[in-house]
């Protein structure tokens, strides 16, 4: 355990297993935070495995990006003892700088993007968070520039642009549990597996990336009212066929004026063959002609 604090120091931190030993000598940044348990705990693949980083009542950014490292199980970022989640802040996207290593959890924490730049930089990594309330804070670009994983379980996602959660260069591999979205908006999430969500305004597209295997179940997609196309849309742009994809017990609330389907796959002459494609139990309700 290492923990972030006002007034503390980055160079005579402690890294403890004792709670009340690393908080009683904490590090000043998040950065000095895992640099100093790099330090301690040795600089070779897996030294940091599930190292906890806990925030003390304040913001917290990173200045600076730790010295890389290598993890085989997740460097964990949460409140500190007795701390509630919306007095822990931890800030990315300002500038270019990242945990720099390949497994990140954040837990329990409140979360601002603040800019363009990514809160995660491994290409072959997975970064989660979990019982959260992250703020996008408006910023359209997405997450990441490459293939990183990342993973959403009972988070609060407000600030929900159009292409966050979208089909893209990173992958949206869980949505369990969360809230987001707008009413009526054009903002798109890639569907591997959104389970039990309470969605607004958004619309699941595939993209270009092959998803057979998806699993859509269990969710409410409210006011979905973009005129731009189908709240359900299995139309991806570069993937001849999609093997499996199942939608179940879903709710589906068609809110625009303006005729589009509720549900469309490999629809209006697309190029695009489905395979064992389960649509069980759902409701579809105010979806005007269509």
């Amino acid at each position: 355990i290492v923990y972030v604090a006002s007034g503390g120091n980055d160079t005579t931190g402690a890294v403890d297993t004792s709670d009340a030993a690393a908080a009683a000598l904490p590090c000043l940044t998040l950065t000095g935070a895992i640099n100093l348990a790099r330090t301690v705990l040795g600089t070779g693949a897996g030294s940091l495995d599930g190292l906890r980083v806990r925030l003390t009542v304040g913001t917290w950014s990173r200045a600076s990006s730790p010295t890389a490292n290598t993890t085989n199980c997740a460097i964990i970022i949460e409140p500190g003892t007795g701390v509630a989640k919306a007095d822990a802040i931890m800030e990315f996207g300002a500038a270019n700088n990242v945990f720099n290593t390949t497994y990140v959890r954040h837990s329990g924490i409140t979360i601002r993007r603040q800019g363009a730049f990514y809160p995660f930089n491994s290409a072959t990594g997975h970064c989660v968070f979990e019982n959260c309330d992250l703020d996008f804070n408006g910023t359209v670009s997405a997450l990441a520039g490459s293939a990183t994983s990342y993973f959403f379980v009972n988070v609060t996602m407000t600030g929900h642009s159009s292409s966050v959660l979208a089909a893209a260069a990173p992958i949206i591999a869980l949505l369990r549990g969360c809230q987001f979205g707008t009413a009526n908006s054009n903002a798109n999430v890639e569907p591997n597996a959104i389970i039990g969500c309470d969605i607004r305004g958004c619309r699941v597209n595939v993209g270009a990336r092959d998803l057979s295997g998806s699993i859509v179940a269990f969710n409410k997609f409210m006011q979905a009212g973009n005129a731009s196309g189908a709240v359900l849309n299995i139309n991806p742009a570069t993937v001849p066929v999609i093997s499996g994809f199942a939608f179940i017990q879903n709710i589906v609330e068609y809110t625009s004026s303006v005729s589009n389907p509720a549900f469309a796959p490999s629809s209006d002459s697309q190029d695009v063959d489905i395979s064992h494609l389960l649509s069980w139990h759902n409701t579809f309700v105010g979806f005007d002609t269509y």
